[in-house]
């Protein structure tokens, strides 16, 4: 999980025409997207509202982009403007730990849904580990599996959409047209004619540092979240090693939920109708956030 910017959907007004609700989207920081339209969502009839959220960092700071701190990044604990009250928060990869850490921040929402993203390590542990690391060798391997900061040519963006290169394996069984349309979206002009790959190795740093405070990446987070939580996890994910970890964090909650899914760390695109399944049935068992709209 790389400590930068997330994206992720929030659900709320969930009722169902025909008996379920579409699965929501979701984002990492290398931009996958789960789009309703999607194979996963076909068929669903629904009554849910969908809105996209960004957090930026590793403290919980988190917006809609219909607010007004959408694009100065402040700390909202509220969706002021968006409609929102306490939507479910749904997050693939970082955008999972960056819903948990809203939530612990005291962020309005009802539930959060943490796909093959989580912080199982003790702090104690995470600040040695982060302290060791070797930051160029760390920046270099961002650098080999998404190309964070790459400014190409109209050409060289071309041969990188047409090779699709993937280094880490996320994109196994995916439809090669969907690759493409993730990796298009991964670039923005760069004011120079030519394409910027985002997020830049400049922003990670940023992002990166640890937070002051009680909301940190790691476990002890978990203590502070009061609202129903379901974590997904990747059979072949980046955490399947962590299944005891992660299995003691639901236990100690209340209303908490661990299910493994087979595939990938990329679910949201390997695996979208059974990952659809999963959430569905979670939010379906919110009864506070069913309407009659």
């Amino acid at each position: 999980m790389t400590a930068s910017w997330a994206r992720g959907w929030a659900v709320s007004r969930c009722g169902t025409t025909g008996g379920a609700v579409p699965p929501p989207c979701s984002c990492t920081a290398a931009g996958t997207t789960w789009r309703r339209g999607s194979r996963s969502s076909r068929g669903c009839g629904t009554a849910c509202g969908w809105w996209p959220w960004t957090c930026g960092g590793t403290a919980g700071r988190c917006w809609s982009p219909r607010t007004p701190s959408s694009t100065g990044g402040t700390s909202a604990r509220s969706w002021p403007g968006s409609g929102l009250r306490r939507p479910v928060l749904v997050g693939h990869s970082l955008g999972g730990y960056a819903a948990t850490a809203f939530a612990a921040s005291g962020g309005a929402c009802a539930a959060v849904v943490a796909v093959d993203g989580f912080v199982p390590d003790p702090r104690e542990r995470v600040e040695q580990e982060t302290a060791l690391r070797d930051q160029a060798e760390w920046e270099r391997s961002l650098w080999e599996a998404f190309r964070y900061g790459w400014r190409a040519s109209e050409a060289e963006l071309a041969e990188h959409l047409r090779s699709r290169p993937d280094p880490l394996g996320l994109y196994q069984g995916v439809d090669p047209a969907a690759v493409t349309a993730l990796l298009r979206r991964s670039f923005v002009p760069d004011g120079a004619g030519g394409w910027l790959r985002r997020p830049t190795m400049d922003e990670i740093r940023r992002l990166s540092r640890a937070p002051e405070g009680e909301i940190y990446p790691s476990v002890e987070v978990y203590d502070r979240v009061t609202v129903p939580m379901l974590l997904v996890m990747a059979s072949q994910g980046f955490y399947w090693t962590r299944y005891e970890q992660m299995a003691r964090v639901a236990a100690a909650g209340g209303n908490r939920r661990l299910v493994t899914v087979e595939g990938g760390h990329n679910l949201v695109m390997q695996q979208p109708e059974r990952l659809a399944e999963v959430v569905v049935d979670f939010v379906s068992s919110l009864p506070a956030l069913v309407s009659e709209d």
